[in-house]
């Protein structure tokens, strides 16, 4: 990974790479005019694969450059392989900061599912905490569908989309998802309203109306009627057995 080459390549043996982070590579007739007037300031980073120069950070560049029609572009060839071409990706562009949240927690996710890195490997390679690198996977696995309505919403806050991210399923993330946009809710005033629509436990309360004391069933979860009779049928067998005051 320590090989570099600077060089002027011509643009027709340059190539996309496959695990570029970006999945939008936005308006670039500004930027084609910027490469038109000055020309490429700074260089592209490429690898040697499959006879084609592999683009592993600059595609934006590289398109804007195919608009303005330049034939030759500066590059960085780096001898590296699949896994560092990839991290360098993700690194590049996080430093850039113009990602967006989904697709930087592609890019970690991809870290750890193709390549095998663990949260804490990940979290060293692109200066994060490793509970950092943990939450934005978390955004990651969020359904497609409710990451294309948290784009078309414009909520793109992290821990906003964290907080969609741990509902419990697909329903209460759109809901939650609309309800922020709807009404502009700050992450403290989501946070709030998503702890309020978790389901509570129920709880079964009785207290004679003269008694020294009172019964008080708490339910983990959905339970069958004729169970809590069982279970209180056995206690009163059980306090029947007992001699004396309790």
């Amino acid at each position: 990974m320590n090989t570099k080459t600077l060089k002027d390549i011509q643009i027709s043996e340059i190539a996309p790479g496959k695990n570029q982070p970006r999945d939008l590579l936005g308006n670039l007739t500004e930027l084609a005019n910027s490469i038109r007037e000055k020309g490429i300031i700074e260089p592209l980073i490429v690898r040697k694969k499959g006879g084609k120069y592999e683009i592993i950070s600059g595609e934006r560049r590289y398109r804007a450059a195919l608009i303005a029609g330049l034939t030759h572009v500066p590059c960085i060839e780096l001898d590296i392989n699949d896994k560092e071409a990839l991290e360098v990706a993700l690194i590049e562009n996080i430093h850039r900061k113009d990602l967006t949240p989904f697709e930087i927690a592609e890019a970690y996710r991809a870290l750890v599912a193709i390549y095998g890195y663990t949260h804490g490997e990940v979290g060293k390679r692109v200066g994060k905490a490793r509970s950092t690198v943990t939450e934005m996977i978390e955004i990651a696995n969020i359904p497609p569908r409710i990451k294309t309505l948290c784009v078309e919403l414009g909520i793109n806050a992290y821990s906003v989309l964290l907080l969609i991210a741990k509902q419990k399923d697909e329903r209460s993330m759109e809901e939650l998802a609309r309800r922020i946009a709807a009404e502009n809710l700050s992450r403290e005033e989501a946070r709030r309203f998503a702890r309020k629509e978790r389901p509570r436990k129920k709880v079964l309360s009785f207290s004679p109306e003269k008694g020294n004391f009172s019964v008080r069933i708490n339910l983990k979860k959905e339970t069958d009627r004729e169970e809590i009779i069982n279970f209180l049928e056995t206690i009163i067998e059980k306090l029947k057995k007992e001699e004396g005051s309790l």
